[in-house]
């Protein structure tokens, strides 16, 4: 895996040290757990799916969730840790599945194609109608593969 672009990174750190003096709890969970925002030119590359989606028209994945028993000591510790050096902040952003933006263009492709019935062109005269039956992201996170079932 690739590193991750330092100038994001320092922008990242620069960034968590300015929002932090106003907000104490910047990226802690009540539950216990983290989840960093990831800036936007690296959350489709290093995001994972239980960090969620920004919404909207124009979704994108935001950051790094992990979980209270994902993590060694409190959050705060933990992100603390996270945000001491460039060297920390790039170990946490490589240690993420990198699964966010496949999971969300799942989430985009399940959406609109639940939303539709589709239709066979065939050569007979009645052509079949479909449902979609299930959405998934391929192996190689470059293809989504459809599956239908035959309207009866």
């Amino acid at each position: 895996m690739k590193k991750p672009n330092i100038k994001s990174v320092r922008g990242m750190i620069a960034n968590y040290r300015s929002k932090v003096k106003t907000n104490p709890n910047l990226y802690l969970n009540q539950d216990g757990g983290l989840n960093v925002s990831l800036s936007s030119d690296l959350c489709w590359d290093y995001s994972n799916a239980s960090a969620g989606d920004s919404g909207g028209n124009n979704p994108r994945p935001v950051g790094i969730r992990r979980t209270k028993q994902e993590l060694t000591g409190t959050n705060r510790q933990v992100r603390n840790r996270i945000f001491a050096s460039e060297s920390a902040l790039t170990k946490f952003i490589m240690s993420s599945e990198c699964n966010g933006a496949a999971h969300l263009l799942g989430k985009i492709a399940k959406k609109k194609a639940r939303s539709k019935v589709i239709v066979a062109n065939p050569p007979y005269k009645t052509a079949p109608a479909y449902n979609v039956s299930s959405v998934t992201v391929g192996p190689n996170r470059n293809e989504i593969v459809i599956k239908l079932l035959l309207v009866a």
